[in-house]
Parts: structure tokens; C-alpha cells; sequence
């Protein structure tokens, strides 16, 4: 992606004319959203990427649903044979040798089975790779691209946050993106914001309305396709969603802890920390 002389970089906020949502006043409450039925749905999909085998895509769901409802037992779902099929997928992409394409899989494997992460082998080697995999990103300023891959390997490896380069060029160059591409498919919008706001706890992230209104809109229609990805999507997108509503969200070596806003209704609430296992 061709990045704009910088100096003529025109901030995403100063482009709106509506106020901008900050985190807190994003109307988005999966308890509210998604119904049982809509759970019911969604569980029934895992079971059947199970079924046919489709580890990776199971395990994408599972890291949502986590996400969304971390009160809900997915022991159910979280089986050895989900993990020794995600652990071959591991394994077969490491052979190929194309480093980069580890990192989402290894990810979502230390997600959803933190206590079992050192049995996936990342050798050190293997790690260097995954970072080096990155620096064509970063130096072809495909800025979206890196930050996706960054999120997943600050997951990944917390301690080695210094060695991504979260530096303001990337701020900027996917802040750029979105300006340029704000009636592009919300789906990959979300996906954006959601990862600045992984990567970049300290900065406000501020969504416009009509962006917002789109992401809802989107969420609905995969809620009602027959599309038999749709409701893959639809988690995701869920998930994304609410990751843009918390007041904060935190790495540790097990997951992701949302910190959620204070309830508007009651001023003397407290935000609570959510840890998710995800």
C-alpha cells in the first residue's frame, strides 16, 4: 500500500464531522446482541468444523466465543483432538516454511490452550522467523498487514514487545488506511481498529458513527445469511466489536484482559477486569 507524504497526513478525526464514539460510548453488549438462539447457532457451527476437521477454523470461532462470553464453560469444545488437530496444522506450516503464516495458528493455539502452549514447540528459531517475516511488511508500509501480524505476536510473545516496531509511522499508516477506506467492507474496518487498540493501549482510538452504524449493519446480515461461513464471521466480528468497547485491554502470558467501561446507570460501579482465555 502507498502511504502519502506524511507531512500531509490528515488526522481521521479532524475528517469527521460527527462526533467520533470514544470506547465507552460504543453501544455494543454481546449479552444484549446475541441471543441464545444465536449461541446455539454458533456452538453448533464449531461442532461442525469439528466434525469435518476444520481445526483452524473451529479454533478461530472458540477465540471469539471466549472473547464474547468468558462466563460460558467451552471445555466442551476445548478437546485433544482440537488441540493435536491444531498442533498438526502447526507443524505442516512449518515445513512449508513460510513463517509468517505460524503466527495467527500458534496464537490462537497459546489462547486457547495456555497450559499447553510449550507442547507446540516454537523453537527459538522458528520465533526469530516469525519476526523477520515482518519486516517486508513494514518496509513495503503495508501498515495494516503488519499490525495484524504484530497483534498475534505480542499475543504470542508478550516479553518481546520492543522487537515490533509499534512505533508512529504504524499508528498513522493504519489510521491512513481507514480514512481512505471508510466505506470499505466493515469487516476488515473492525479488524483494524481492533488491532490498534491491541497494540496501542495508550492512544485513543475514536470510531466514526457511520463506520460504526456499518459494523452493526454487517453483523446482522451475517446473522441472517445462508452463507455457511457467515456465521464464522459473525463471531469475529462480535468479538472485534466488543474488544472496541472496553476502557482497556491488557496482554498477560495467558491472554487478553478487557478492562470494561463504568456503567453509565450507576456512577459508583467500578470497571471490573474481564480476563479472557482467548
Amino acid at each position: 500500500m502507498t502511504v502519502a507524504d506524511l507531512e500531509q497526513y490528515i488526522n481521521i478525526k479532524d475528517l469527521i464531522l460527527d462526533q467520533p464514539r470514544s470506547e465507552s460510548d460504543l453501544p455494543f453488549d454481546p449479552k444484549k446482541e446475541i441471543s441464545e438462539e444465536d449461541i446455539a447457532r454458533l456452538e453448533l457451527k464449531i461442532k461442525t468444523y469439528q466434525q469435518g476437521r476444520s481445526w483452524w477454523k473451529a479454533a478461530e470461532m472458540l477465540v471469539s466465543m471466549q472473547m464474547l462470553f468468558s462466563e460460558r464453560n467451552q471445555e466442551a469444545f476445548l478437546s485433544a483432538e482440537q488441540m493435536a488437530g491444531q498442533t498438526r496444522l502447526y507443524e505442516r506450516l512449518t515445513k512449508i516454511g513460510a513463517y509468517y503464516t505460524l503466527i495467527a495458528p500458534a496464537a490462537d493455539f497459546k489462547l486457547l490452550f495456555p497450559d499447553q502452549f510449550g507442547s507446540l514447540n516454537v523453537t527459538s528459531m522458528e520465533a526469530d522467523a516469525m519476526y523477520r517475516s515482518l519486516g517486508g511488511y513494514y518496509s513495503n508500509k503495508e501498515w495494516s498487514n503488519y499490525a495484524s501480524l504484530a497483534t498475534s505476536l505480542l499475543i504470542l510473545f508478550p516479553d518481546l514487545k520492543a522487537k515490533l516496531r509499534l512505533d508512529d509511522n504504524l499508528w498513522r499508516g493504519v489510521n491512513e488506511d481507514l480514512e481512505h477506506n471508510l466505506d470499505a467492507e466493515p469487516y476488515f474496518y473492525a479488524e483494524k481498529c481492533k488491532n490498534l487498540k491491541i497494540l496501542y493501549p495508550d492512544k485513543g482510538l475514536a470510531i466514526p458513527p457511520e463506520a460504526w452504524d456499518r459494523m452493526e449493519q454487517r453483523l446482522q446480515l451475517y446473522r441472517d445469511s445462508t452463507d455457511p461461513e457467515a456465521l464464522r464471521y459473525f463471531a469475529n466480528l462480535a468479538s472485534w466489536m466488543k474488544i472496541l468497547t472496553t476502557k482497556e485491554v491488557k496482554i498477560t502470558d495467558r491472554g487478553l484482559e478487557l478492562v470494561m467501561p463504568e456503567p453509565h446507570v450507576d456512577s459508583t460501579s467500578q470497571a471490573v477486569p474481564e480476563t479472557r482465555r482467548f
